[in-house]
């Protein structure tokens, strides 16, 4: 074998190893940057489901203020709160402390749309949470109760608000997942 044969067949053989090299290399690459979108694809997908729990766990505590003071309204419109019912007043009393107990998941919930940039499920969250803490104040700090037909209407709106919250984060959820990567 001559020289030109040797140096022929290295520039073939490492050619070859180079070509080797730099595909295998793309692929690792592609591979990872696959598995790094995964991987955020899933957190983002669990940070969601753990917004639904939360937000589920605040909206019942507030639907547990609301019903306990179902009782309240059932005589009409109450006009003296706290002597018209007193030991309604203190189990109303007592589910507020939960809700407040409970307030951290509020702050986490809009924490987490915030973080995950989800505008309008975190715009609708904080227009329930609002409307409720504008009738929590005004009824449970204040005394000052709203009449049958308004409470009715909080207690609706307060409905229909979560239930769009829901369905926003669900369109958010679906969108998440349907740009999963292959």
């Amino acid at each position: 074998m001559e020289w030109i044969d040797v140096v022929d067949s290295a520039i073939k053989i490492g050619l070859g190893a180079a070509i080797t090299g730099v595909a295998t290399s793309l692929a690792a690459k592609r591979s990872h940057d696959r598995e790094i979108d995964k991987a955020r694809l899933t957190r983002k997908l669990d940070t969601i489901e753990q917004i639904a729990v939360n937000a589920n766990k605040s909206f019942d505590c507030w639907r547990i203020v609301l019903m306990a003071m179902g009782p309240i309204y059932s005589i009409g419109n109450p006009t003296d709160p706290p002597t018209a019912m007193p030991e309604k007043w203190l189990q109303l009393e007592n589910v507020d402390r939960q809700y407040l107990d409970n307030r951290t998941l509020i702050s986490e919930v809009a924490a987490k749309l915030r973080l995950l940039r989800l505008k309008q499920a975190r715009k609708t969250f904080n227009v329930v949470f609002n409307r409720y803490s504008v009738f929590r104040d005004q009824a449970i700090g204040r005394r000052q109760l709203p009449n049958k037909a308004e409470f009715e209407k909080l207690q609706d709106d307060l409905m229909k608000g979560s239930g769009v919250f829901f369905e926003e984060l669900s369109e958010s959820y679906i969108g998440a997942a349907g740009h999963a990567p292959s």
